[in-house]
């Protein structure tokens, strides 16, 4: 089985996870993206990913299984 999974924030750590899993965690399949910032939403269409226009359409997309939070480690307190 396939699992899809989306990452909310494309920064450093969020396109590091999407390699990272792309290429060593079989069975889950990188769908999509979404961050607030214009550039790393470009960044992410131009990885292949579908980019969300919000955080409602991505947490409605009932393709969805899995959701990664990547957020700058001052805010993992």
């Amino acid at each position: 089985m396939i699992h899809n999974l989306a990452i909310i924030g494309y920064g450093g750590m969020g396109s590091w996870h999407h390699k990272n899993i792309s290429e060593r965690v079989p069975g889950i399949r990188v769908k999509g993206a979404y961050d607030i910032r214009s550039e790393a939403a470009d960044r992410a269409r131009k990885s292949g990913l579908y980019t969300y226009k919000s955080m409602d359409e991505l947490l409605h997309d009932r393709e969805i299984d899995i959701v990664t939070v990547a957020t700058p480690n001052s805010f993992h307190k």
